[in-house]
């Protein structure tokens, strides 16, 4: 389904309908269309004519069990004090689990709408699973293996939750079954079923890296870090170089641990687990957000091999429309993880919005403004 508004900023409002809220588009016969002929929640209505984004199969077990485990559901245009990109799904308190609306979802295969944790009014996101079935397949599998330990008697109330949506994905006893230590008594067991049943997690990637070191086996700690960081695993994502840079500076490698900051650096400073000025210190660079994207962008490069080749320069074709479009947003939400733009996320979004729309992504544009 495509989106049949285009104005969003301008006329997307809340209505009710049946006791529940739901988005209600300022073309109202594309709206209850959409909602009678295909029964969809708000989020879901929300994701599709909203976000343009194709709404998980398996969204609403996902949400079932999050609220299992106490979790209240959340209107998707509850977005206050949350990264512009973030549709919001269930919350505890001020920590609110969203899916992750990527600019271009294309350009992040592995991870196209990954679900993201976030306090509301924090500048940063956790990256909780790359996407709604690995993460759903996770909480499962994490309560099956809790039952198995606590004996045959043990209930199994989020799988129950999940209902139809865990078919195909896991059942019962499937933990065991896979041979891998992960019955009773084996955390190990159960990191290893998760990555090699499940999917990929950035925190179970960490306690592997963070496990052999505490082993003493630094040598595989490392191979592990890096494991985490490359392969594809977290596209786009600067936690992995972060973690990799930390490792390795505890570790007595400070130079390549400051080359791994600065490649954390070069991704979304909102993917990042530490404040700004800490992982700057770590790359040895100052603690300026527009210094330091420059510091690490093509031009500096450029620049630096022009001063040492004198008598040649090679020729760089000039940015795109929508290459500069897309480094202002990006300068955008770097300045407020760095503490540097008024108003934090909600103060950029009109030109967050703007440069969107200027780099031809009406759709994120109109997404954005839609708060």
């Amino acid at each position: 389904m495509r989106t049949c508004i285009r104005r969003v900023s301008e006329s997307a409002r809340v209505g009710r309908l049946a006791g529940k809220t739901l988005l209600r588009v300022g073309v109202p016969s594309c709206d209850v269309r959409t909602v009678a002929a295909k029964a969809m929640t708000e989020t879901a209505v929300f994701l599709e004519e909203i976000a343009v984004s194709q709404t998980p199969k398996r969204l609403q077990g996902l949400m079932r069990v999050l609220e299992a485990q106490g979790s209240s559901a959340l209107s998707p245009a509850d977005r206050r004090g949350l990264h512009p990109l973030l549709v919001p799904l269930v919350a505890q308190g001020e920590d609110v689990t969203c899916l992750l609306r990527w600019p271009e979802p294309s350009q992040y295969k592995t991870m196209p709408l990954p679900v993201v944790r976030m306090t509301r009014g924090a500048v940063g996101m956790t990256l909780v699973a790359r996407s709604v079935d690995e993460l759903l397949h996770r909480l499962l599998a994490e309560e099956d293996y809790g039952a198995a330990d606590a004996g045959a008697t043990a209930g199994r109330p989020l799988l129950a939750a999940a209902g139809p949506d865990a078919e195909g994905l896991f059942k019962a006893g499937d933990v065991a079954a896979a041979g891998l230590g992960g019955g009773k008594g084996g955390q190990q067991g159960l990191a290893l079923y998760l990555i090699r049943k499940a999917g990929m997690y950035p925190d179970v990637c960490e306690q592997l890296a963070l496990g052999h070191l505490a082993r003493g086996d630094k040598t595989s700690a490392m191979v592990a870090a890096e494991w985490y960081m490359r392969n594809g695993h977290f596209v786009g994502w600067a936690r992995p170089y972060e973690f990799a840079s930390d490792l390795f500076m505890q570790l007595g490698r400070g130079e390549e641990g400051r080359d791994m900051a600065r490649m954390g650096l070069r991704l979304p400073w909102w993917s990042l687990r530490a404040p700004f000025p800490a992982v700057a210190t770590t790359a040895a660079l100052p603690v300026e957000a527009d210094r330091v994207m420059y510091l690490l962008s093509e031009e500096a490069a450029a620049a630096a091999s022009a001063t040492v080749n004198k008598t040649f320069q090679a020729y760089r074709e000039p940015k795109t429309t929508k290459q500069l479009a897309l480094e202002r947003a990006t300068a955008l939400m770097n300045r407020v993880v760095a503490g540097e733009a008024e108003g934090g996320y909600d103060g950029i979004r009109e030109q967050l919005a703007a440069a969107y729309s200027e780099a031809g992504l009406s759709d994120v544009a109109n997404f954005i403004q839609a708060a």
